[in-house]
């Protein structure tokens, strides 16, 4: 289990950095799936559940979503639109994609199986952490960046030609 992660991890990585053809953005594109699975497991961990065989058959779709949400935002941010701008204007497909999984996932919580039920909380629970991550931490993120940019091109250009008159 331990190494099916990590190579899931490293080929997710290599195809994010593949794709952007830079590190920090391929970690800023994963920031939603790392923090989001992280906050799922420590919800977990705080409401008594444990990840088991029955309920580890999710991962994947996890994975799937969590991904998608950092690289939905993230394409949009860099055709040069502002965070804002892009979480208005896929945000609410993100939003919406994701709630509808929800409820369908949710609906395995009438399920007599426990195994089943354990399913929907699960897959519940991580895509609506992933989501949370993704209009808070990565649009934070995505902010900074923004910033930066700003800031660098606000800057004047330096001309060695003509220096400033002494006092």
């Amino acid at each position: 289990g331990k190494l099916t992660v990590f190579m899931a991890a490293i080929w997710i990585m290599l195809m994010h950095y593949l794709d952007f053809r830079s590190s920090k953005l391929a970690l800023a594109s994963v920031i939603t799936l790392g923090i989001g699975l992280w906050m799922m497991l420590g919800l977990m961990s705080i409401t008594n559940h444990r990840l088991n065989f029955m309920n580890l058959v999710i991962l994947p779709i996890l994975l799937g979503f969590g991904v998608s949400h950092g690289l939905y935002l993230l394409h949009l941010f860099l055709e040069g639109t502002s965070p804002l701008v892009a979480l208005r204007s896929v945000g609410a497909a993100v939003a919406s994609s994701t709630l509808t999984a929800i409820a369908g996932f949710a609906s395995l919580f009438f399920a007599s199986h426990n195994g089943l039920k354990s399913i929907g909380y699960v897959a519940c629970l991580g895509l609506f952490t992933t989501l949370v991550v993704s209009f808070t931490v990565l649009a934070a993120v995505l902010q900074l960046i923004h910033d930066k940019r700003e800031d660098h091109a606000s800057l004047p250009a330096h001309d060695s030609h003509h220096e400033p008159l002494a006092k």
